[in-house]
Formats: C-alpha cells, structure tokens, sequence
C-alpha cells in the first residue's frame, strides 16, 4: 500500500483472538488439557486447524479429521467450563501495540470495527477481560453471519452494515482462515 492509497483509508477491520488479546494461546491451552486427559493425542492437529473459524466450521473440521460426528461437542461444554473459570480469575493478555494502535486509529478518527468468528457473547467478554471495550463500539461476530472465517460473509456484512467500500479498508488478521475471508 502507498501513500496515496493510504489517504483513501476510513476504516480499519480487526480480528479479535490472536490479533488484538492473547486468546489462542489460552483455547489451545484448554484443549490440549482436554485432549491429556481424554488420550486424544493423535488428533493433536485439529486444534490448530480451527484457529479463526466459527464454532459449526469447527465442528465440521472435526468431523472430518476423526470420522466422529460428535468430537467435538462432547468437550466444548468442559472447555468452555474451564474457559469460565479461568476468566473469573484472570484478565486476557493483550497482544504487543494492540491498545497504541487502536488509541491512535481512534483519535485519529479512523472507522474501527472488530470481524470476529467468536460470537457475539464471546467477543464482549473477551473484550472486557483484555481492557479494549472503550475502542471498540462496532462489531460483527460469529453469530451475525450464516457462514464465518474463511467464507467472507463476516467482512461483507461489516462493509455493508456500516457503509464502507472494501477500497477504504485496511484488514487486520493473523489466521490462515481470517486471511482468506478478507481477501
């Protein structure tokens, strides 16, 4: 991108998990826990395969991997369980210059909106246990779109909703899965 095209910039698109709060490292965390103690080990690489998608994607995902139509929703509720607990006690970690940007895209008068395959109840929890509420009022989640990361739906609808062109954005993502939908 050149300057040029940089004056054309009003709106700035962000994912949540792994890009602004340290939330991928805690989900891998819990599953690998899950997956100890289920002797599930073989399956290992499923969880990096459902980085940045939605939770039906990941169902799917799984699905497929292990020939179990059931895997995975017999231990997101103990997941999600162990995500609870921990969040009554504990913050989420902010990535490295994720506040310092979006303090600065904010009183720069910049467009912020979050694009997040976590649904909506998700994303505001996230938000408030990592400290970046007050940067973000617009949001599209998981929940919002019949098809999330990687399908575009999700960025689409975020253009559309808040009346921008895909030529005044800048994506910001950090999954193979969020990189697909934004292109």
């Amino acid at each position: 991108m050149n300057l040029e095209e940089l004056k054309n910039i009003k709106l700035f698109l962000f994912d949540m998990d792994g890009l602004l709060l340290d939330t991928e490292t805690l989900h891998v965390k819990l599953w690998h826990k899950i997956f100890d103690k289920y002797h599930l080990n073989e399956h290992e690489d499923l969880i990096t395969k459902v980085i940045g998608t939605s939770g039906d994607q990941a169902r799917m995902i799984a699905k497929e991997m292990t020939r179990d139509p059931d895997f995975l929703n017999r231990h997101e509720e103990e997941k999600a369980l162990m995500l609870k607990d921990y969040l009554k006690n504990h913050d989420l970690k902010q990535k490295k210059g994720a506040e310092k940007l979006l303090s600065y895209l904010y009183e720069h008068d910049y467009d912020i909106i979050l694009v997040s395959s976590t649904f909506e109840e998700g994303v505001e929890r996230a938000l408030a246990k990592g400290h970046l509420s007050h940067w973000i009022d617009k949001k599209v989640c998981g929940d919002h779109v019949k098809y999330s990361k990687p399908n575009p739906d999700i960025y689409l609808r975020a253009l559309s909703l808040y009346n921008h062109q895909a030529e005044e954005c800048v994506v910001l993502e950090d999954s193979k899965n969020g990189i697909k939908a934004a292109n």
